[in-house]
């Protein structure tokens, strides 16, 4: 009944069952770890693809906003040459004026504050020139008004 060998083969057995255990638990701790890592390493991905598109929104919307406002700026600019060349004749400065004017504040959200403010004081210029006549023409204030809405315009 008390046999050496078997009581030493039971002991061998829980031994090695222990052993396994063992290395179940140790298996499964490196599955926990692995599938919270893969789970943190996804949480921060999510995050970055985020905040990556969040990016390329902003900048997207700043390209278009950028795109229209030269395209206003060019029509401003093509009006203000315009009337430069037209102002000899007030039947067709006036219309041209009053054009300017409605397209500027049609667009002025597009434009920045110093660029509004030139075309304003180059519009107010010529309405000044056609109530009196072309007698306060100023060419080099033309001149010059142009030339800072074309500074504006490349900066």
């Amino acid at each position: 009944m008390f046999d050496p060998g078997l009581i030493s083969e039971l002991i061998k057995a829980l031994k090695t069952q222990g052993e396994l255990l063992k290395e179940q638990n140790d298996l499964f701790l490196t599955v926990i770890i692995f599938c919270g890592g893969n789970v943190i390493a996804v949480i921060i991905n999510i995050i970055s693809q985020f905040r990556l598109k969040r990016y390329e929104t902003n900048v997207h919307t700043r390209n278009l906003q950028a795109q229209e406002r030269v395209s206003v700026m060019k029509e401003l600019y093509k009006q203000m040459d315009l009337m430069r060349d037209i102002n000899d004749d007030p039947a067709l400065l006036l219309p041209q004026l009053n054009q300017t004017f409605s397209y500027l504040n049609e667009h002025v959200i597009q434009l920045r504050a110093e660029e509004e403010k030139i075309v304003r004081e180059y519009c107010d210029y010529q309405n000044k020139v056609l109530l009196n006549h072309n007698r306060n023409k100023n060419i080099q204030y033309e001149a010059d008004c142009m030339s800072k809405f074309r500074k504006l315009y490349q900066s």
